[in-house]
């Protein structure tokens, strides 16, 4: 499908927009930082590999939901293909 318009005019339509979906508005990094630090707490660790209060909640919630002992987050659908095959 052939793009009816160049990279700047896309742009310049952005810029005249005033309602965005998704999230989907201009916003700089610094901004976006800014929002991620102000909904943590100032104790909170990050997550790393997997391990961490923040993805273990969540896993534990997911598993309470489905009815489940344990469940497993991870980050994309083909990690999961990929382990699923590996143990299978």
């Amino acid at each position: 499908m052939k793009n009816i318009f160049d990279e700047t005019q896309k742009a310049e339509i952005f810029k005249k927009c005033d309602r965005y979906l998704n999230g989907n508005y201009p916003r700089s990094v610094k901004d976006q930082l800014a929002d991620l630090a102000a909904k943590t707490q100032q104790d909170e660790k990050a997550d790393t590999y997997g391990k961490g209060p923040i993805i273990e909640e969540f896993e534990a919630e997911v598993a309470t939901l489905l009815g489940k002992p344990a469940a497993l987050f991870l980050p994309s659908g083909t990690m999961a293909q990929l382990i699923a095959l590996r143990i299978w």
